[in-house]
């Protein structure tokens, strides 16, 4: 465990409030014309252009957010994100979630399929059917296409600044004076009136997901249960202080009707809670703490006797002691969590990674093999293991299995390229690193950067060869406009 992976930044949250108020903007301009392209509310925004918002959003907030960039959290969310969407009709539209590194009790959906996570809601939830439950009136915010409708309201109002400036980011003049001059002139400081959904959004958005809740084998109760933490939230701390409450209005009429709702769907068996859950949220609790609270941590339970500890508390001991060289320690904590739990894929996770780092690395590559051998999908042990064998300096092995992986799967998170980059640089291959950049630049939608390593990545090989013939068709994919089918 080289380092907490969890990414800081002390640029501020305004200009990107700006960006996604920008399609809500109750400032009044001149009319903008916009395509008709099919039902009613394309005639503002298509579905196309809603990605392509999303994907300026996501840009400015890779700036601006502080955005959570661990396997292990990114695998768990986007697997949730997952189920509920398997259970739903939301066609091949594609999604995207992710978690910021904020107290805040909040989430949001960005049009374009992108749903942001606070690490406060995640850490809030009381159970795994609650958090299921955000995500899930998230998800329907967006297959209701609720962004776009708000747009269309706005532009019956004949108030379409946001659309205009909306036509110079989809035109990929992000940078033009004028939209700059917009995202300056006080558009923030009426953002958060702006981008709240209406009371029917609401309960659509709440009515749809908790149907997915039961449809994907979650307790329909989950959203209810969920509105009410945040309703003791608010009595106790003040609608301001619960972000979520800002831009979904909480009455208490609507978290009746989520009861009386889930209370038609809750026969039968459904998911409650579970062990990822718990181990998600005590990584987090670790991943936010500094090194002396991990100390303290790990002290405060260690030898003691008196209590048998948790299993959160079993976790975060274990993630402390290896990080900090405890053999002793983290074997202890790792064989009592595998006893309760054997098969779970995270403990045997930090299984391997405790005793490829402590105890026998050779040992540890079998159980990483092992686990990926039955699991070549559970991406965390691919991020892991690359990781361990970096360090051991075997960088050319860790680009071998992080190729294979990226080469086989969809939705390959861009930080896989990177990290492949840097085993390729590592073991002196620089055709792959250049290229492995080129594609986590395209993962990321940032096509001239793509094109630009694949440019030196093609002054590093010779005319005719495979590596020479691949990188030059990917390369004219990309300058005719279109994304390679694999970056």
């Amino acid at each position: 465990m080289n380092k907490q992976r969890v990414k800081h930044t002390r640029r501020t949250f305004g200009p990107l409030l700006a960006l996604s108020a920008l399609v809500f903007s109750t400032l009044g301009v001149a009319d903008v014309n916009l395509p008709s392209i099919g039902e009613p509310v394309d005639l503002v925004i298509s579905p196309a252009e809603e990605k392509k918002l999303g994907q300026a959003f996501m840009a400015q907030a890779r700036k601006e957010l502080d955005i959570v960039y661990d396997a292990e959290t990114n695998y768990f969310i986007t697997s949730l994100g997952n189920r509920l969407l398997n259970a739903s009709n939301h066609g091949s539209e594609t999604f995207h979630f992710f978690t910021i590194n904020d107290s805040r009790i909040n989430a949001f959906a960005v049009p374009g399929g992108y749903i942001g996570i606070n690490t406060g809601t995640i850490l809030s939830a009381q159970n795994e059917s609650q958090l299921a439950g955000v995500i899930a009136h998230e998800i329907a915010h967006v297959t209701q296409r609720h962004i776009a409708h708000r747009i269309k309201e706005a532009n019956k109002q004949n108030l379409p600044l946001a659309a205009a400036i909306l036509i110079a980011v989809l035109g990929g003049i992000q940078n033009s004076t004028a939209t700059q001059a917009a995202l300056s002139a006080g558009i923030a400081a009426s953002a958060q009136n702006s981008i709240n959904f209406t009371r029917k959004n609401e309960y659509e958005a709440d009515r749809i997901g908790i149907n997915l809740l039961a449809q994907a084998g979650y307790s329909p109760n989950g959203m209810a249960e969920f509105f009410s933490i945040l309703q003791t939230q608010n009595n106790r701390y003040g609608r301001e202080s619960i972000e979520f409450l800002r831009t979904h209005p909480l009455e208490q009429n609507r978290i009746a009707e989520a009861q009386n709702r889930a209370a038609l769907l809750s026969s039968g068996n459904h998911v409650i809670n579970t062990v990822d859950f718990q181990l998600i949220q005590a990584r987090l609790q670790w991943l936010l703490s500094n090194e002396r609270e991990r100390a303290f941590h790990l002290q405060s339970i260690n030898g003691t006797g008196r209590t048998t500890p948790t299993l959160s508390d079993s976790y975060r001991a274990a993630l402390t002691a290896i990080q900090s060289g405890e053999s002793k320690e983290a074997k202890l904590f790792i064989q009592a969590l595998k006893t309760t739990y054997p098969e779970n894929l995270l403990i045997r996770l930090l299984e391997a990674e405790g005793v490829a780092r402590l105890e026998n690395f050779q040992q540890g590559e079998i159980l990483f093999e092992a686990l990926l051998k039955t699991y070549p999908e559970f991406s965390p042990a691919i991020w892991r293991y690359a990781e361990v064998l970096i360090d051991e300096k075997s960088p050319a092995k860790a680009y071998q299995y992080l190729a294979s992986y990226t080469r086989s799967f969809d939705q390959v998170p861009a930080q896989f390229f990177q990290l492949q980059a840097k085993s390729a640089g590592l073991a002196n291959n620089r055709t792959a690193s250049l290229e492995s950049l080129a594609d986590y630049h395209i993962a990321l939608n940032q096509i001239e950067d793509a094109i630009n390593q694949l440019k030196y990545a093609l002054k590093t090989t010779q005319p005719g060869s495979a590596d020479y013939e691949r990188i030059t068709a990917k390369l004219a994919i990309l300058k005719n406009g279109q994304l390679p089918s694999k970056p």
